[in-house]
């Protein structure tokens, strides 16, 4: 992402942060989580393993550009699965000794239809473990790459707004799909 495209967005993201709540968050993520199931269950598994080049979408590593549908989904399944961990971790007063990259976060290419069923069971978890009442207000943080030191309640903000990103990313990976 071009330096000039991250300081705009660390700017719109921590003014966004600020004015969701934790509610609205919530709603965010499990909105997210249906839209990309529709997708997923709406391609068939063929076109959803196949991999596209799509054109560069503002938030997204240049890396990320060569995925398919499948791949995007696993993505999702990592990240949202170190989320859980982490924020539970913040809850308990720990600090995860890790450091987040977006390296480590890659999927693998032979990703499969078996994807739908773990990120389905990784987004109930996600929402039986962290429902809009539960208080995340935490003062342990941990870095994220792009956006620096977060809580535990702007770790499960960011969890939505992920989700929003890599659906515009699945949206432009079945045009390409169409297209073809």
């Amino acid at each position: 992402m071009p330096n000039y495209e991250l300081y705009i967005a660390r700017i719109l993201v921590w003014l966004k942060l600020k004015t969701t709540t934790q509610e609205k968050a919530s709603k965010i993520f499990t909105a997210e989580a249906q839209k990309i199931l529709a997708i997923a269950e709406q391609t068939s598994p063929v076109l959803a393993s196949r991999r596209v080049l799509i054109d560069r979408l503002r938030g997204l590593e240049d890396s990320s550009r060569y995925w398919s549908l499948y791949m995007t989904m696993e993505h999702l399944c990592i990240v949202n699965r170190f989320t859980i961990d982490v924020i539970k971790s913040f809850l308990k007063g720990e600090k995860p000794q890790v450091v987040v990259s977006t390296a480590a976060v890659k999927p693998r290419e032979d990703v499969d239809q078996s994807v739908i069923l773990r990120f389905r069971s990784i987004c109930e978890e996600f929402e039986e473990a962290f429902p809009p009442t539960k208080n995340l207000q935490s003062n342990v943080t941990l870095a994220h790459p792009w956006f620096g030191e977060l809580n535990a309640q702007q770790w499960h903000f960011f969890t939505g707004f992920h989700m929003s990103l890599h659906r515009k990313q699945m949206i432009k990976i079945g045009e390409k799909l169409n297209d073809n």
